[in-house]
């Protein structure tokens, strides 16, 4: 009497055994067409290395517009205006951690943006690049600070 109760069950699990299979196959099928295309991309490029202490990049007018460049405190990558003087942004790895500086037509670091062990800061300056607000999450707790041109403060929470 119990005969009949199991093959339905019997039926569901192999239904669901089969299901099992062929999502596997088509799982192995996907990563051995992606094993052997990234087989076959690298084939001739073993060992291959390409080592510079910068790597700039051109428009089509020849003017550099990015640069990652090695410098003393560390690599930065460098963005440029249309007339291929100056900065417009700079990310680089100092040793206190990454930062990212945004800079305004002339030049001026206007904004910037650090990472380090005790915590993260955001700057503001004025076009004298002078520091006029700051705000900062460090191990200390939250800061915040506004200054007046002098650099006297206006408003500090600490």
């Amino acid at each position: 009497m119990s005969e009949p109760l199991e093959i339905p069950l019997i039926l569901e699990r192999l239904e669901g055994l089969e299901r099992q299979n062929r999502r596997l196959k088509q799982t192995l099928a996907v990563a051995f067409v992606l094993l052997g295309s990234l087989f076959f991309m690298g084939a001739g490029k073993k060992g291959h290395v390409v080592q510079a202490t910068e790597f700039l990049l051109k428009d089509a007018d020849g003017r550099v517009r990015a640069a990652l460049r090695m410098g003393s405190a560390g690599a930065y990558l460098a963005f440029y205006n249309s007339d291929g003087k100056a900065a417009r942004g700079l990310l680089g790895v100092l040793p206190s951690g990454p930062a990212l500086g945004l800079y305004d037509g002339k030049g001026k670091m206007r904004v910037s943006l650090g990472l380090t062990e005790k915590g993260a800061n955001l700057t503001f300056h004025d076009s004298d690049e002078k520091l006029r607000a700051e705000l900062g999450m460090l191990e200390e707790g939250p800061n915040l600070l506004f200054l007046e041109p002098d650099g006297k403060p206006v408003y500090k929470i600490r």
